[in-house]
């Protein structure tokens, strides 16, 4: 495969605007090296991340992504000159990834039902990328919404988290509690049974791992947490 001269410019371009550029590439290798399929992306931003992912499920001929925002970035973007929904929209055409990527406009709530249905069809979820919030309750609303969706392993990036001292001990405990078979009570707050069982099921089944990644160059996106489950 060669180089996507299109897509780095497309990454120059806009990667900076959200320090998403280098986060993107990331992904692109690790969707190239796992064969990942079904990917979530919260928070769509300018979509550098999203054609990154798109690009890397369209060069391994297989997988989705599904990427969630409200598109309510618009007054500072203007000041940029920039018309969030149509640059993205623009680069998705231009690098020919419509079978791919699919858009979802709407507000990102995962204690929502109606929300929930967008992927409730899906076997199971390989890839989320949240970058939307990093508080705890946004913390516990990833692991009770996604864990259910765990197949033979799943990555969850949560952008900011090591930048929030909070939320960065609260998921260091949060881990090691589940790596010793210890349910959170958040767990228990859903309304499907069958989804609390399968969160359960799969906590007291795999193994779980914790990287803070955090870029000395601020000019990027400073700081992500990435946690690794892996069925045992």
């Amino acid at each position: 495969m060669g180089i996507n001269f299109e897509l780095l410019k497309i990454s120059k371009k806009y990667g900076n605007i959200y320090g998403s550029e280098l986060i993107a590439q990331q992904l692109y290798v690790l969707i190239k090296r796992e064969k990942l399929i079904n990917v979530i992306e919260l928070g769509t931003g300018l979509g550098v991340t999203s054609v990154w992912i798109g690009t890397a499920l369209k060069e391994n001929e297989k997988g989705l992504l599904n990427t969630f925002d409200n598109f309510e970035h618009s007054g500072e973007l203007q000041r940029l000159g920039i018309q969030q929904e149509l640059v993205i929209y623009n680069n998705i055409s231009k690098l020919k990834l419509n079978d791919v990527i699919k858009m979802n406009k709407m507000n990102i709530n995962l204690d929502d039902e109606k929300f929930q249905e967008n992927f409730s069809e899906m076997d199971n979820i390989d890839l989320i990328f949240s970058d939307f919030s990093h508080g705890i309750s946004d913390i516990q609303n990833i692991f009770r919404t996604f864990l259910p969706y765990l197949g033979d392993k799943m990555h969850i990036f949560i952008d900011s988290v090591p930048s929030n001292l909070e939320a960065k001990y609260y998921l260091n405990q949060l881990i090691e509690d589940f790596n010793n078979s210890k349910i959170a009570s958040f767990i228990y707050k859903q309304t499907d049974k069958e989804m609390i069982w399968q969160s359960i099921q799969n906590i007291l089944c795999s193994k779980f791992t914790i990287h803070h990644i955090e870029e000395k160059d601020t000019t990027h996106q400073g700081a992500t947490t990435w946690i690794i489950i892996e069925k045992i």
